[in-house]
């Protein structure tokens, strides 16, 4: 395909100006060891390689490029690479890869209608907070038969106890939660220590999670607090583990079924239909001690669902080995220090 891009306006809309602002002003490069570079090019290969849709001169958007994207493997594929990206930081060192460097927000991307073959949204979109318009300009953007490919691990669980941390400095839980909360070392000591130490990111993280919540949930901060509540009580009801750490979980697990569910609904929505579902799992090992090192496993194929509402506990049930695909995926060992396992879908329009 001959791709053309025009430059538009990089404000996106306007509920997440202020989060583009913030985003376009941050130093993101710092984050960006070799070791984490090293796991991404790998996950990158693996996911572009399942999906088999690169080929020569095909024309490769990667939403959310970070600081060096998937250029390495669409160009191993010959494929042409367009790189978006929204800090300028990142961008400028995005450009040493020699790609073309655009710009921009993932919800106004500055190209033209059906200009491109493949949207990337390689552990994009649980970054991004506008779910719904990042799609739908894939859509836009995309030519007939084009296509988009996800591979994201969902809603971190320190995204989800930043949300349990606000809601209990803020006063919004009941005392025996909030007492048990207050005596972890996570939500007693950890957190606070972080904005302790970075005190100016304290405002900014609650206000970026106040719009990833109405973006990504349509729910507003004020609402977390009796989500907490409803899995404290039912915890308590059916003798579970009530420890800040198992409530943090179900927490999590919560969300992490809504995020899925959005993300299914959102491209259902926006006219892409499921085309592939996979899932793989990235692990930290330790060789030594003090040296660590990232291993990334195949991308296993997954029988899509009759009812597309059943992806996200089919994703849940493989996390939390309840399937029988999760001792194929799931990489357990005493060496292990993090394990991120990240479902893939591959949409059509």
């Amino acid at each position: 395909m001959n791709t053309e891009y025009e430059k538009i306006s990089n404000e996106s809309t306007p509920q997440n100006f202020n989060l583009l602002k913030a985003k376009k002003e941050r130093n993101d490069v710092e984050k960006y060891n070799a070791e984490f570079l090293f796991r991404q090019r790998v996950i990158n290969e693996k996911v572009i390689d399942w999906s088999g849709s690169v080929h020569p001169g095909t024309a490769v958007l990667d939403a959310c490029a970070g600081p060096e994207g998937s250029f390495l493997a669409v160009s191993r594929r010959d494929g042409k690479w367009f790189g978006n990206e929204v800090s300028l930081k990142t961008a400028s060192y995005l450009k040493n890869t020699g790609g073309d460097v655009v710009i921009g927000s993932a919800d106004r991307f500055a190209f033209k209608e059906g200009a491109i073959d493949l949207v990337l949204f390689i552990f994009a979109l649980n970054n991004i907070g506008n779910t719904r318009e990042a799609l739908s300009e894939a859509y836009r953007v995309l030519g007939p038969e084009g296509r988009a490919l996800i591979s994201d691990p969902g809603e971190t669980r320190w995204a989800t106890d930043l949300y349990m941390y606000f809601a209990l400095k803020n006063g919004s839980l009941p005392p025996d939660l909030a007492a048990i909360l207050k005596k972890s070392t996570r939500f007693g000591q950890h957190i606070g220590a972080y904005y302790q130490k970075y005190p100016e990111r304290e405002e900014e993280e609650k206000h970026r999670i106040e719009l990833y919540l109405k973006g990504l949930y349509n729910l507003s901060f004020q609402e977390i607090p009796s989500i907490i509540k409803q899995i404290y009580t039912d915890a308590k009801e059916k003798a579970k583990d009530i420890r800040a750490s198992a409530l943090s979980g179900y927490f999590h697990e919560e969300l992490e079924s809504k995020y899925w569910l959005l993300i299914v609904e959102a491209a259902l929505s926006n006219g892409f239909k499921i085309e592939k579902l996979g899932i793989f799992s990235a692990y930290q090992t330790l060789k030594t001690p003090e040296d660590k090192e990232w291993q990334v496993g195949g991308v296993h194929g997954i029988p899509i669902p009759s009812n597309n509402n059943e992806i996200p506990k089919l994703i849940l049930d493989i996390r939390n080995n309840n399937h029988e695909l999760s001792r194929d995926i799931i990489h357990p060992g005493k060496s292990m220090v993090k394990n991120v396992v990240s479902p893939v879908l591959l949409i059509k329009k």
